[in-house]
């Protein structure tokens, strides 16, 4: 029974990471009406429309909290070309205890490095691991308008934390917008907090830190 699970397993991977191959989002002119752009991205991918997200696409929300509590890589993919292809009214999106995953991550940071209305990024409980700092870390320093960054109770170490330090003390030599990045309840370590907390000096002048 174990080994049939992990075969399981290795075959989502490795359809997730086919999924993730061609990720590029279309060259041309913004889409007028991200809904209806939204919905024949979902209809490309055949999964079906996150009510959350489309209901704020609608009423032009300035937030999206997912509605769903597993999001498999197809299903944010539509998420992701949108926020990265339309302008939107999207200031936070909060997809906290969604089951995304690293490779869901690695998506999430694609887009981000082409949307320009995102500035807060909950992303807590998703068993994001070191595998996705490294492309975290690329949103990061690639001066993105992002202010705050939440990965409250994910599964990164002391290496992810020395990935996303760097790119923190990079981004703020840069004129970084970065405010807030917490990482508590990861498995950081002493060593993990302190690179952190090092690296926070910079990105948190009232003192708000946290990164246990």
């Amino acid at each position: 029974a174990d080994d049939g699970e992990e075969e399981e397993e290795e075959e989502e991977e490795e359809e997730e990471q086919k999924l993730l191959l061609p990720l590029s989002f279309p060259a041309g002119a913004a889409p007028t009406a991200p809904l209806a752009y939204y919905y024949s991205r979902c209809a490309l991918h055949g999964r079906a429309p996150d009510a959350a997200f489309s209901i704020a696409l609608q009423t032009s929300a300035d937030f999206v909290v997912a509605s769903s509590t597993t999001f498999k890589l197809s299903d944010l993919l539509p998420v992701c070309e949108t926020l990265a292809k339309c302008d939107t009214c999207v200031a936070r999106l909060c997809l906290n205890w969604c089951a995304l995953g690293p490779m869901a991550c690695v998506a999430l940071a694609a887009c981000l490095r082409e949307n320009t209305s995102v500035r807060v990024l909950e992303i807590t409980g998703n068993a994001i691991d070191d595998g996705a700092t490294e492309a975290l870390a690329v949103v990061i320093k690639s001066g993105t308008r992002l202010e705050q960054i939440d990965l409250h109770g994910n599964s990164i170490t002391a290496a992810g934390a020395r990935v996303l330090a760097g790119a923190i003390r990079d981004a703020k030599r840069r004129g970084s917008a970065l405010q807030r990045f917490r990482m508590t309840n990861n498995y950081l370590h002493q060593e993990g907090v302190d690179l952190m907390e090092a690296a926070a000096k910079d990105t948190a002048p009232h003192g708000d830190d946290e990164h246990h």
